[in-house]
């Protein structure tokens, strides 16, 4: 199987529908199916600007089929093209490695922490010294890291919530895992955002989304 990849381009969309591992976005009368990281934390009906990967594999026969990688921040895809250089690591893995928390695992990379980066999701202790050898040789992506840190640091600070607390991703996981429905999830994360909480951890906020979960169908 080969892998041919284009350049860097973006999208001024309006997102149609959100899924958990994906987003339907309309651009120019045309919908784009587009894998995406944390789609919870984008509003259907949004008017936003997504960083778009395209990767065409050739299969078998000849056959080429497309798929579309998003984000929201140039510093993202830039990881991503970085993370997809990396022997051992494709388009889906890399995109597993970006859901982890990214103020951690920037601050790992900037610690060479090679234990706690090979227990992120996606690496293992081989890949973590791959990447960090290759960031130490890569100034460019090495300067992505730390304004990626700097930049994640300063929005924590300001909206006063305790850094690597929970991810989002994780706790969408964990609850489809024990059969809660997306539509459900997705309305528990919203009220649980309007509500400006801070948790200590995943569990936590598992925990107030069952609860909120709960209060939603005894309304119905």
């Amino acid at each position: 199987m080969k892998h041919l990849q284009n350049e860097v381009y973006y999208l001024k969309c309006k997102v149609i529908e959100i899924h958990p591992s994906y987003v339907i976005a309309e651009a120019s009368n045309v919908a784009y199916r587009i894998n995406f990281i944390n789609a919870s934390s984008l509003a259907e009906g949004e008017e936003t600007v997504i960083y778009i990967f395209q990767e065409f594999r050739l299969e078998l026969k000849n056959q080429i089929n497309t798929n579309l990688y998003g984000f929201l921040t140039k510093e993202e895809i830039e990881i991503f093209h970085f993370l997809i250089t990396l022997k051992g690591i494709g388009c889906k893995t890399a995109q597993t490695i970006l859901s982890n928390d990214l103020y951690q695992l920037s601050t790992f990379i900037s610690r060479k922490d090679n234990l706690s980066l090979s227990k992120l999701k996606g690496l293992n202790w081989t890949l973590a010294n791959s990447l960090l050898l290759e960031v130490a040789q890569s100034k460019n992506i090495r300067n992505v890291f730390i304004s990626l840190n700097q930049a994640l640091q300063s929005r924590n600070s300001q909206n006063e919530v305790k850094v690597c607390s929970w991810n989002e991703n994780e706790v969408i996981n964990s609850l489809i895992d024990i059969g809660y429905e997306w539509d459900s999830i997705k309305k528990a994360l919203d009220d649980l955002r309007a509500e400006n909480l801070t948790f200590p951890d995943n569990n936590a906020v598992i925990n107030k989304c069952l609860q909120t979960i709960s209060q939603f169908r005894n309304l119905q």
